[in-house]
């Protein structure tokens, strides 16, 4: 609530101090003369920037400026402090040795306004609106006031950039200063973020310390020149800002590289990813075209005013993240836009060869080396863009081959046999391309045959022959022939299948769009293909297993798939009992209960709800009891062992028997299957020793050997005559499931006793596959 605060009562300083800049920024154009004094102490215009006033005007570089506001140039506060010709109302320049004069007139020209107040303005605005509305609604996140901070500087940076390159002193210090800690509030907002979605730190404390170190003491520098008064020399610090905010800009690049590599998750992360292309696409025109050709040539390719323009992406970007319900499948934008990249540059490198040949000047243009690619990147995503959305409407025809597909894979989603699926592919290639030549043929490897299956009888068998035993054909793949084509639809048993398509009736070969449409629809049927036979060959393995059986023997696989399927149901039933019989019995068990205290009742009648509802609380016991019996509570988590534990203690509460049990140390995790079967064996066990047995003492003994897990039951009832390992066990009937549960995991048991039951079982070790 604290830095809430702050905030809230900082709004309102950085809306005045916006308006105080727009105030300076309008009283003067904005001139674009930059000045060097020459050997004789005379000012002569070494530049004139294109977006400035001077440039409309008949002032040429070279010139000298005689007088600047009827006094001597040097005497102007801009010219002695950086170089350049600024707030002044009129100059009087000397070209061949005669002078001219000039009135500056007052505002900004319509340009000028645009670049300096409207679009900062608006960006100011909405980043101003988009930071202070996530601060508001993300209060339970610290993460976010770094984000505050990071937007306020990028708006503020690019609201002082008129009033700066105008040489207002305060614009220019403030300006130096938010462009020096745009990047340190990045890393503090990435780093912050990142660790409260992982829990990693992207960013180590020093790093941003020497940021804050090297920041103060350029602004201390750059406060110092200012002080100073050096003139043009001035221009190195503008230099030297760009060039420490490229290295900032690097560093944070190099930091998220590391961490990316170091936690590949957080590559993977969406927000991430839209945030970082975000920021790469906002800042990325004003260093790319501005601050590098800068530092290197000593101009920027393109003014920082209109780079400034693609600042507006941020905002957006952070306005999408907050109100999309979805967010942008960034992942397939991404891979989309490598491809038309790669587009763009092989178009414009031969466009450049052309234009070089045509012109004779092999000179690479800044329009050939970035406009023209990002104009083919645009024309690109436009043409996709239209193509999805008008190509079927007018351009449609019979053969709607995405269409077909759809309606095709819906038609086989319901076929069970192999021979409906082969008539089914046959006749859809007959009907889209109206060729009745069309033969499913097997291909024998080992007998050197090819076999019809269905379609066309008249195929050309030798050409087949030559092609098809000579090289493998993957599924989906298309071989154009002299006579037709083949298309290969999978492989099953050393054998292929192939489709051989004769040619069209209109003589001409297969186009793009119908190779693309044969090659889907291949490889559909192919997987449809191997399903079925998949099918096929489980139910021929099931029924060669039953018949191989003995008589009344079932094979453990089946058993144990049983055993699961009830597991299963259990669960199911445990979690339905819970969610409706025990509710309600809960409900009615709340509303007796403030029946007895909120009504006046006769004590007879609260005696009775009072025992209704002793009544009621058993009964609720008796159900969670079932519940947890139908399912074991934490059985996957806290292993077998604690899960025994607490099913002995449960069971020693309600019988008339005492369990002593010994175990030895687990090294390694049962599969889940051997968990629960051992538990459930328990479970029978004791239930019958309480039922059947009338037992009163009870011994249990796990132990776990290199190949087997052993189980030993022992208990003081009614013993177990005549039960071997072969033996019937009809009476109890569940002493049976015990068997079939031991027999569905290929273990062993054995019952003895006849004053005693005991019970030896031995079930192969299986390690968890959750080692």
């Amino acid at each position: 609530m604290v830095v809430r605060f702050h905030i809230k009562y900082l709004v309102i300083p950085i809306l005045f101090f916006v308006a105080f800049i727009f105030i300076l920024t309008i009283q003067k154009p904005y001139t674009g003369i930059k000045l060097e004094e020459t050997k004789n102490g005379e000012w002569q215009i070494a530049g004139i920037d294109a977006d400035g006033w001077a440039h409309t005007q008949d002032i040429r570089e070279g010139d000298f400026v005689v007088l600047v506001d009827a006094d001597k140039p040097e005497l102007a506060y801009t010219v002695q402090t950086y170089g350049i010709l600024e707030q002044v109302h009129s100059i009087t320049i000397e070209r061949n040795g005669t002078d001219k004069s000039f009135e500056i007139p007052r505002g900004l020209t319509e340009e000028q306004f645009n670049f300096f107040i409207l679009y900062p303005g608006i960006i100011f605005l909405i980043i101003m609106t988009v930071s202070t509305f996530i601060v508001y609604k993300k209060t339970d996140n610290a993460c976010f006031y770094g984000l505050f901070f990071f937007l306020v500087t990028v708006g503020l940076s690019c609201v002082c950039g008129g009033a700066s390159s105008q040489g207002h002193v305060l614009p220019e210090l403030f300006s130096g200063v938010a462009f020096l800690f745009i990047p340190y509030f990045l890393l503090v907002f990435l780093n912050s973020y990142i660790q409260s979605i992982s829990g990693t730190r992207i960013v180590h404390p020093m790093i941003l310390q020497i940021f804050i170190l090297v920041n103060g003491l350029l602004i201390a520098f750059e406060a110092v020149v200012t002080l100073m008064r050096v003139g043009s020399s001035y221009n190195i610090v503008p230099l030297s800002l760009l060039g420490w905010f490229i290295i900032e800009c690097a560093i944070c690049i190099i930091v998220l590289l590391i961490a990316g590599l170091r936690d590949r998750s957080l590559i993977f992360k969406t927000e991430i990813k839209i945030m970082l292309i975000g920021i790469f696409l906002s800042f990325g025109p004003f260093i790319g075209l501005y601050a590098i050709p800068k530092l290197i040539v000593g101009t920027g390719w393109v003014s920082a005013g209109h780079t400034a323009i693609g600042l507006v992406l941020l905002p957006a970007m952070f306005i999408y993240l907050i109100t999309a319900k979805r967010l942008l499948d960034i992942d397939f934008y991404i891979g989309r836009f490598r491809y038309n990249a790669g587009l763009a540059i092989i178009l414009s490198f031969i466009h450049w060869v052309v234009d070089s040949v045509l012109s004779h000047s092999p000179d690479l243009e800044i329009e050939t080396l970035i406009f023209f690619p990002i104009i083919v990147m645009l024309l690109l995503y436009i043409k996709e863009m239209l193509d999805f959305r008008f190509r079927s409407r007018f351009f449609a025809s019979t053969n709607n081959f995405q269409l077909r597909l759809d309606q095709f894979a819906s038609q086989i989603s319901k076929v069970m046999k192999v021979n409906d699926l082969e008539e089914r592919f046959i006749r859809e290639i007959i009907q889209m391309l109206g060729i009745q030549a069309v033969s499913l043929l097997e291909v024998d490897l080992r007998a050197y045959s090819i076999r019809l299956i269905n379609g066309c009888e008249e195929y050309p068998s030798e050409l087949l022959k030559d092609v098809l035993f000579k090289k493998p054909l993957s599924a989906g793949v298309i071989e154009v022939l002299s006579n037709g084509a083949i298309l290969s639809a999978g492989e099953h048993r050393e054998k292929r299948y192939v489709v051989w398509i004769g040619d069209k009736p209109n003589g001409t070969s297969l186009n793009i769009d119908e190779i693309i449409w044969l090659q889907t629809l291949s490889r559909y049927v192919s997987i449809v293909f191997e399903n079925l036979y998949l099918i096929q060959g489980l139910t021929d393995e099931f029924k060669d297993t039953i018949k191989k059986q003995p008589e009344k023997n079932t094979p453990p696989w089946l058993m144990r798939f049983i055993f699961n399927l009830q597991e299963n149901e259990r669960s199911r039933f445990a979690l339905d009992l819970h969610d409706s019989v025990l509710q309600n019995q809960l409900y009615w068990y709340r509303r007796v209960g403030e029946t007895t205290t909120d009504f006046e009742i006769s004590d007879a009648l609260r005696n009775e709800l009072i025992a209704i509802r002793e009544g009621l609380l058993d009964v609720i016991h008796e159900t969670r009891s079932t519940c947890n019996e139908l399912r074991p509570s934490l059985l996957k988590e806290i292993g077998l062992v604690e899960s025994l534990k607490q099913l002995f203690h449960t069971i020693q509460m309600r019988e008339n028997f005492t369990i002593e049990f010994d175990y030895d140390e687990f090294d390694t995790e049962l599969d889940y299957e051997y968990t629960i079967a051992m538990y459930r064996i328990l479970q029978e066990l004791l239930g019958n020793a309480g039922k059947h047995a009338k037992a009163t003492k009870v011994k249990v003994y796990i132990s776990i050997m290199p190949h087997e897990v052993s189980l030993f039951y022992r208990d003081d009832g009614v013993g177990i005559s005549n039960a071997t390992e072969q033996g019937e066990l009809n009476r109890p009937i569940g002493l049976t499931g015990i068997k079939e549960r031991v027999n569905s995991l290929e273990g062993r048991i054995q019952f003895s006793g006849s004053k005693e039951t005991i019970v030896r079982i031995r079930l192969p070790r299986m390690p968890s596959i959750v080692e």
